[in-house]
């Protein structure tokens, strides 16, 4: 009998300390071996979809598109929440906040969410669990942007100048 009350105890205190326990969470990671992200692999492209460099001075009321081709090695073990960050050149600017769906290439469909703030040069890639099992780990991220040079509005017509001079006698 005094076994069996050993036991007891023994099951009911396990069972206290797992239940007490702080629950097992999985840690979404930042996925740095991701290539095509980066200021340098970032194309962009103005509204006729001719190549613009990333060290061109581009006008603020002009409208670009900045186009990603990104890969992830197969060797990276990914789960449901990792993240990656992409870059935004210098030259332009991202106007209003963003978030949409990416898509992965081929037909592997939506691999997450993409996110940018307004004016960030720094945005971030949620990724989903679709790509946790897949060995296809390519996709396109392209956002619509604005150059960063402010625009100068030039005279229309010159600006005359005349020089004048008077003398008042103090009284």
């Amino acid at each position: 009998m005094r076994r069996f009350w050993q036991y007891l105890l023994l099951a009911v205190t396990g069972l206290i300390i797992m239940i007490m326990s702080p629950p097992i969470t999985g840690q979404a990671k930042e996925i740095t071996s991701a290539t095509g992200l980066d200021v340098n692999s970032c194309v962009i492209k103005d509204a006729r979809g001719r190549v613009v460099s990333h060290t061109a001075t581009l006008p603020a009321n002009a409208d670009y598109t900045i186009n990603y081709n990104w890969q992830i090695p197969n060797s990276v073990r990914l789960q449901n929440g990792d993240t990656m960050s992409f870059y935004v050149p210098e030259n332009v600017a991202v106007i209003g906040d963003r978030s949409f769906p990416m898509n992965g290439s081929g037909s592997i469909g939506v691999v997450g969410t993409t996110s940018i703030k307004d004016g960030a040069h720094v945005g971030t890639v949620t990724l989903n669990a679709r790509l946790a099992n897949s060995r296809q780990r390519s996709g396109f991220i392209r956002i619509n942007v604005k150059g960063t040079q402010p625009v100068t509005p030039t005279p229309t017509k010159p600006v005359t100048m005349t020089k004048q001079v008077s003398w008042t006698t103090p009284q």
